[in-house]
């Protein structure tokens, strides 16, 4: 059950290179809105630019089921509503909350 909900494979869940993967990515990304590194600011508002990006891109295709485009494993019917209703929404979310980073 949690791996569905974890992954939209009910049968495995996320292996530990993924995980710690993710784990990296998202650390990377609060850097970046967090406005580290402060030199050279180009590269801190690009990386915040592209954090914006990929959540958004993330957040609309969670909204419209269309995750699998993404993700080709992540097709069951729980994960599909936990994406809509939650995943979704939260990464339009962190996407609105990190546009102000990638501006000067």
């Amino acid at each position: 059950m949690l791996a569905e909900s974890a992954s939209g494979r009910p049968d495995q869940p996320p292996g530990p290179v993924a995980c710690f993967a993710v784990a990296g990515l998202l650390f990377s990304a609060a850097a970046l809105t967090a406005g580290v590194p402060r030199r050279p600011s180009w590269f801190r508002r690009l990386g915040a630019a592209t954090v914006t990006a990929t959540f958004l891109l993330r957040g609309l295709l969670g909204l419209s089921g269309h995750t699998q485009i993404l993700v080709p494993d992540a097709d069951s019917d729980r994960f599909r509503e936990l994406d809509r209703r939650y995943y979704g929404p939260l990464c339009l979310a962190i996407a609105a909350l990190s546009t102000p980073a990638s501006r000067p």
